[in-house]
């Protein structure tokens, strides 16, 4: 049974596995892929661990539309009749309460972190820079969609904000998650969890006497029993 927002499932009963995939990056009209997750067994949970829609730099107006609406429709299509899925934000997301505007049908629950077992899910971006930037950057996408879109479009693009395709990162970068990776054994340590994460775009499976971290990469799907 689900205690809806306090971010924390009973684990007695708990699901057979629980399948896991983030990162998709998915703008206005385009599909999640509806057999992604097939087969699924009836006891089967899924989580969409974060930055599935860019929410920003895009803005919610762009989401408020047809094509978002299809886009949100396709996550619901890949989750077989009866099953559920928990969708965490991710800084991609914005802010918690434009997530549950677009997902307010039954079937996707919207949380910042989930519990499930020994299990904690969460994007991870808090662990990073965006632990202050995720303060200001949804209101500075709202007021620049208002006052010029095109531009900010341009802008987000010449700033490489919208993420589409993933290039084999530099030395830097792979630093740049290495860190970060450290940071969230600290937080799965301190939890006392196995922690399973997102937003590197970056596959990994640390697992070490202490504690266990698990990164989704981007656009991949794990499988946890």
């Amino acid at each position: 049974a689900y205690r809806h927002g306090a971010g924390e499932v009973a684990t007695n009963g708990g699901w057979d596995m629980i399948l896991v995939t983030s990162d998709w990056h998915l703008n206005p009209g385009e599909l999640f892929p509806k057999d992604f997750f097939s087969p699924m067994g009836e006891e089967d949970v899924v989580i969409f661990n974060g930055d599935m829609l860019n929410i920003l730099p895009l803005g919610m107006k762009q989401w408020r539309t047809e094509a978002g609406n299809q886009t949100v429709q396709s996550l619901y299509d890949a989750l077989p009749m009866g099953r559920i899925g928990f969708f965490m934000m991710g800084n991609h997301e914005g802010r918690l309460q434009w997530m549950r505007e677009l997902f307010q049908r039954a079937g996707i629950l919207c949380e910042r972190a989930v519990d499930i077992g020994a299990w904690h899910f969460e994007h991870g971006h808090k662990l990073t820079e965006w632990r202050w930037l995720g303060k200001i950057a949804d209101d500075i996408t709202e007021a620049m969609v208002a006052m010029a879109p095109g531009l900010w479009y341009k802008f987000c693009s010449r700033m490489k904000w919208i993420p589409s395709k993933y290039a084999n990162p530099g030395l830097e970068y792979q630093d740049i998650v290495v860190a970060y990776w450290a940071m969230a054994m600290v937080h799965a340590k301190k939890l006392n969890k196995q922690m399973v994460i997102g937003h590197s775009h970056t596959r990994g499976d640390i697992l070490t006497q202490y504690c266990t971290v698990i990164d989704c990469g981007a656009r991949r799907v794990i499988s946890l029993v």
